[in-house]
């Protein structure tokens, strides 16, 4: 090969590489924002009982690195049970109960099981996308499903907080853990 051709093979690889690496930051910006929504969303089919708040606002509380890249960011202010949304992050364990959800990021959190069993029937709703999450005690698990983002609930963790989930949300979760 001469220089030109080597030129313009190194060009085309170059442009090939972007592309590519365009197209995927594209696709996982895009799940990220699912998951956003289908969290706002499923706050829509949940109810907490009236001594779960503190306050007017409906705190959103994120603990460790917020791996969905920001998209929680278009929640804030948001209406979600008649409140406008605050995101909180990185919240000590002390704080949780001020929480009406409490995000658990895939990365950044050591002790997750920990924070779960401290939730532990207390009308917080937890999710995360953690693995095997709603095996470990969490309420809503979010997963992949081939090309689609689902969520999977464990109905007796989320009975046992005293919060309540519409019927219509059941039906919508691709695995439900705890029915009887």
């Amino acid at each position: 090969m001469n220089s030109k051709t080597t030129h313009y093979y190194l060009r085309y690889v170059l442009f090939g590489i972007l592309v590519v690496a365009t197209t995927m930051a594209a696709a996982v910006t895009k799940e990220h924002a699912v998951k956003a929504g289908l969290i706002y969303n499923i706050t829509k089919f949940v109810i907490w009982p009236n001594h779960a708040y503190h306050d007017e606002k409906f705190n959103f509380c994120i603990v460790g690195d917020d791996n969905l890249n920001g998209a929680l960011e278009a929640l804030y202010d948001k209406l979600a049970d008649g409140r406008p949304i605050v995101l909180r992050r990185t919240m000590s364990n002390k704080n949780f109960k001020e929480c009406q959800i409490v995000f658990i990021a895939t990365e950044g959190v050591r002790n997750a099981k920990l924070i779960l069993k401290e939730l532990k029937n207390v009308p917080i709703l937890t999710v995360s996308d953690r693995k095997d999450f709603i095996n470990q005690g969490g309420m809503i698990g979010l997963i992949r499903d081939g090309n689609r983002v689902g969520f999977e609930v464990d109905l007796a963790a989320v009975k046992a907080s005293g919060l309540n989930m519409s019927s219509q949300l059941l039906k919508l979760a691709k695995r439900v853990k705890g029915i009887k």
